[in-house]
């Protein structure tokens, strides 16, 4: 009688349930904001609370990065770019077992939330002069203003809607050539991870 091992795959839990919620608010509210942005007029109103909520969001987070479950941690994901670069020579069943964000993931992440805080606070000292002024611009030197303005509109969104177009590709590319899917977890907290059961017998 043999005993031989085989791969099976186990339920593992990634994400907590507030880090999703905080995941899935966000997402809406910045395609919330892309939108009336687009639109202007009377739907900068509520640019502007989108904007707040974006802003709460982001203060949320930052706690959860210290107090939250083990995959939420910044120390947990956090990496150096000797550890990121190991990472991308793994092998795709290797990195079918990391658990979390994948040091190149964290990247993306640390510059997603980085790109959400700047145009959160230029939106706040922004004045386009036509639709929108935001509340603190009246606070700030006029050429503080219109830097904010110039940067919200000509830098900062675009950016941050090619953060999001790499963030889709890189879910695409998992799930698609790599096969490890990635949206499931985000969606449920848990993902299918490959493991080994010892009790097969032949």
């Amino acid at each position: 009688m043999q005993v031989q091992q085989e791969e099976v795959s186990q339920p593992i839990s990634v994400w907590d349930w507030p880090l999703r919620l905080f995941h899935w608010l966000l997402a809406l509210a910045v395609a919330g904001l892309v939108m009336t942005g687009q639109q202007g007029g009377e739907a900068m109103v509520l640019h502007a609370r989108l904007g707040y909520t974006v802003l709460g969001l982001l203060g949320f987070r930052l706690v959860w990065g210290f107090v939250g479950s083990k995959t939420a941690r910044f120390r947990h994901f956090l990496a150096s770019p000797a550890k990121a670069l190991a990472y991308v020579r793994l092998s795709r069943d290797e990195k079918a077992r990391w658990l979390g964000h994948s040091p190149l993931g964290a990247y993306a992440v640390l510059l997603m939330l980085s790109l959400l805080l700047a145009q959160v606070l230029t939106g706040l000292i922004a004045d386009d002069e036509i639709a929108f002024t935001g509340p603190l611009a009246a606070s700030v030197p006029g050429a503080w203003s219109a830097w904010a303005t110039w940067y919200h509109k000509s830098i900062g969104k675009p950016a941050l809607l090619l953060m999001i177009g790499l963030h889709l590709s890189a879910i695409a590319y998992y799930a698609i050539v790599l096969r490890i899917p990635l949206l499931g977890a985000m969606i449920f907290g848990k993902r299918e991870m490959p493991g080994f059961d010892v009790e097969t017998k032949k």
